[in-house]
């Protein structure tokens, strides 16, 4: 039998917890691990935008009083990561990820955003 295989060429994403990793849900939440918390400067609240030519998030720290804030909440006990209750910011610009997807460079910009670029994402969803 005859195979025409394609060779992979990218190399496996090691994650050391190092640098930072994000990733979306379909039911509305964001998750950010510890390192990207931390380049956020460790808030407790964060503002989200969207650049909707560009399809990316941003994601900045601000004061927990503000009306538009997203509080970040542990993922769970043993997590030092947190996730955003982002269901309302997902429905209100129509983002509908299919599945879990993380980002492949979360980075931080000059402004102190996190840059999330829905172009550069990785499904990272179980399959069934």
């Amino acid at each position: 039998m005859e195979y025409n295989f394609e060779r992979f060429e990218d190399k496996p994403r090691a994650m050391t917890g190092k640098e930072p990793h994000v990733s979306i849900f379909s039911y509305g939440k964001i998750y950010l691990n510890r390192r990207a918390i931390e380049l956020l400067g460790d808030p407790d609240a964060v503002a989200l935008m969207y650049d909707k030519r560009q399809s990316v998030i941003g994601v900045q720290s601000v004061p927990p009083s503000r009306h538009y804030a997203f509080h970040l909440n542990k993922k769970d006990k043993r997590s030092l990561g947190s996730t955003i209750a982002a269901t309302s910011f997902f429905n209100h610009y129509s983002i509908c990820p299919e599945g879990t997807l993380a980002f492949r460079n979360p980075t931080l910009n000059e402004n102190g955003i996190l840059i999330l670029d829905l172009n550069e994402v990785d499904s990272v969803s179980k399959k069934k």
